[in-house]
């Protein structure tokens, strides 16, 4: 019966090592059978590619620890002998080596063959000063794109949101707009990292999550969550944002009683976006609605900053007036302007 051995939680099956007239064959071992002792070389046909894998194949037919310490030529052929072990630690060691020297020559002969599909940054338009490379190679074609440029664009798409929504996208490959596979964003990260340039903390969160958007998403809905509010409270012209602020002064207002009527806010919102008693409505209205984020299952803590919030609006109630003094000026000097032939 097939051994089974599971590494990684997953289960993998493969003959026993100790019969020696089986023809399987993994195909783990690329040197010539002259190297090694008839017995070893048996044992390197059954041995798996995975390193993982091939870890716990060891561990469990060959260990070191606890195995038969004898002489001579009888410990190469008894399953227990601690020199088999060593001797089959040995020849996989060899194998790995050589099988990397191969990897590394194969990679330098499908290199040659690639075609560069640009040469300048698609930002800049100039040649990049610390370039990273995205290698398509079904296609064979490599892109070239500034460091900085490609940090940039890797952390808007996984920091993507649509209003306060988030809305994560995989890193692409700006040139021809397609997801990276999981092999290029390794690459695109150990170049980025050697570039010598900060790397942004959702793309770190991203390589945390081993490159996979779904992971990426459960693990930091809040962060994604914190950065979709924080950055559409930042655009005024957005109409989430205006939306969010009227509800919020309606609400100020609602709470301490008093009528309120949106429409002059909402003209200053659209013509006096940096206005100073608006960036403090703004100031309260993120630290309202974050605590729901943050402090997500403290209820008690939620209240308490949410009062504190409505708290401190009361010395804005007045901007009311101001607002609505300025959007009668202004519609004062429309109608004048209208009037004048």
């Amino acid at each position: 019966m097939p051994k089974v051995i599971k590494a990684n939680g997953k289960a993998h099956k493969y003959k026993n090592p100790y019969n020696f007239f089986t023809e399987h064959s993994t195909n783990f071992n690329v040197l010539p059978a002259r190297l090694f002792h008839p017995i070893i070389y048996t044992h390197l046909k059954d041995f798996p590619r995975s390193l993982p894998q091939r870890f716990d194949y060891m561990k469990k037919f060959f260990p070191v620890s606890g195995a038969m310490t004898l002489m001579k030529e009888e410990e190469i052929t008894l399953a227990t002998s601690k020199k088999k072990s060593l001797a089959i630690r040995a020849a996989v060691n060899l194998i790995q080596r050589h099988r990397h020297l191969f990897r590394t020559l194969l990679h330098h002969m499908r290199a040659k063959r690639l075609s560069s599909a640009n040469s300048t940054d698609l930002l800049t338009m100039e040649i990049p000063k610390k370039p990273v490379y995205i290698v398509d190679w079904s296609a064979r074609k490599s892109y070239v794109f500034e460091a900085q440029t490609l940090m940039k664009d890797i952390t808007l798409r996984i920091t993507n949101h649509d209003g306060f929504f988030e809305d994560s996208q995989p890193p692409r490959n700006p040139f021809t707009n397609t997801p990276l596979t999981q092999s290029q964003m390794i690459s695109v990260w150990n170049s980025i990292s050697h570039a010598g340039i900060i790397v942004s903390s959702a793309f770190s969160l991203f390589r945390k999550a081993r490159y996979c958007i779904n992971i990426f998403n459960l693990e930091n809905s809040a962060f994604l969550k914190l950065n979709a509010l924080k950055t559409t409270m930042k655009d005024p012209s957005a109409y989430d944002y205006v939306d969010r602020m009227t509800d919020f002064i309606h609400f100020a207002y609602e709470s301490e009683s008093i009528d309120c009527d949106t429409t002059a806010f909402r003209f200053a919102m659209r013509e006096y976006p940096n206005h100073v008693i608006l960036l403090k409505w703004r100031e309260l209205c993120y630290r309202y609605y974050s605590a729901d984020i943050l402090h997500s299952g403290n209820t008690a803590r939620i209240t308490q900053i949410k009062d504190y919030a409505l708290d401190d609006s009361y010395d804005l109630l007045d901007s009311q007036v101001i607002f609505t003094r300025l959007f009668l000026a202004h519609a004062q000097a429309n109608a004048n302007a209208q009037a004048t032939p």
